[in-house]
């Protein structure tokens, strides 16, 4: 059995739950320290915890786990870090650089967070001819729309309903700096441990199942040139940002944009284990969810065939 967890935000143990790291970086995927700590306590007694490097190579053990951490928040140093570091686990942290570089660039998921939980006015922008309209008293309603806009539209046109969302929401309310990692932290992290890892997100974290392969090529040698300038050397690991089946494309020209910015292995958020001789540019991972109790932690790692069984079963009933 081998097994590539996914986490992405962290917050302190003691932190309120409606702070920036939680509510407005996704809430949704939140770990507290503590239960990071139960979580890989009890995995190191289940499992050999390697590096992604030993995950990809022959089998050593039939047991074997690799921990990744997804885009780049500062919580990863602010919260996991230290139990990282204390339990002695590696992790390979994706981050998507543009928000690294630039603090006042926003991931478009932050900008909905915001307005769902600072913005109370109405306000109403238009968009290549379209009317939007946030209306408080049907916020899910906005979210929803805007979510599923962003997901399906290339960079461009995303970048552009992006600033256009960020001038209605400027009316009403400032926009606080992002809370991902700065340029200079991650140097003097890469400095001090080895434990963590840098790979490759993307430059502006693009949905790599709509964009022509000349711009996720420019995406990745833009954020392979970053990550080398932070970690002193290119990362050979990649992880599809969104991960899950529209968001990647398993075709030949994908392969071949990875392979020239010097990646051999990709990652996705496809829930399995990794498969005996599978596809190095299609590796599957699990996502941690904050809301699993330990118990439930356990059942998905020692039992992730049945759960997707199950799950495939009712989908099918439904």
């Amino acid at each position: 059995m081998k097994l590539i967890l996914c986490y992405h935000n962290f917050v302190d143990d003691e932190e309120d739950k409606n702070g920036p790291y939680a509510k407005l970086y996704g809430q949704s995927r939140s770990i507290t320290r503590e239960n990071l700590s139960q979580q890989l306590s009890w995995l190191k007694q289940e499992f050999d915890v390697v590096g992604l490097d030993e995950m990809v190579q022959e089998d050593r053990s039939s047991r074997r786990l690799a921990i990744t951490v997804d885009d780049g928040f500062r919580s990863m140093v602010d919260h996991a870090y230290p139990v990282l570091k204390e339990l002695q686990v590696p992790a390979t942290w994706f981050i998507a650089s543009a928000y690294v570089q630039n603090s006042e660039l926003h991931p478009w998921w932050f900008l909905l967070d915001f307005v769902r939980e600072k913005v109370s006015h109405r306000f109403e922008f238009a968009f290549e001819g379209k009317s939007i309209v946030h209306d408080p008293v049907s916020k899910d309603s906005f979210f929803s729309e805007m979510r599923s806009l962003f997901l399906k539209l290339p960079a461009p046109r995303r970048n552009k309903l992006q600033e256009q969302l960020e001038q209605a929401i400027r009316q009403w309310v400032d926009i606080p700096q992002n809370s991902f990692i700065r340029e200079d932290e991650l140097i003097h992290l890469f400095k001090e441990t080895d434990l963590i890892v840098p790979g490759c997100h993307t430059h502006q974290h693009v949905n790599c199942g709509i964009e022509p392969k000349e711009f996720i090529e420019e995406e990745l040698i833009t954020n392979q040139a970053f990550i080398e300038s932070v970690y002193g050397k290119k990362s050979p690991f990649f992880a599809f940002p969104y991960g899950r089946k529209d968001s990647y494309r398993v075709e030949q020209e994908t392969r071949e944009a990875l392979r020239r910015a010097s990646i051999s292995h990709a990652f996705t958020t496809e829930r399995s284990y990794m498969k005996k001789n599978g596809d190095d540019y299609f590796i599957p991972r699990l996502t941690m969810q904050p809301n699993w109790s330990i118990k439930k932690m356990r059942y998905f790692v020692k039992n992730l065939n049945q759960v997707n069984f199950l799950m495939k079963v009712k989908r099918a009933l439904n």
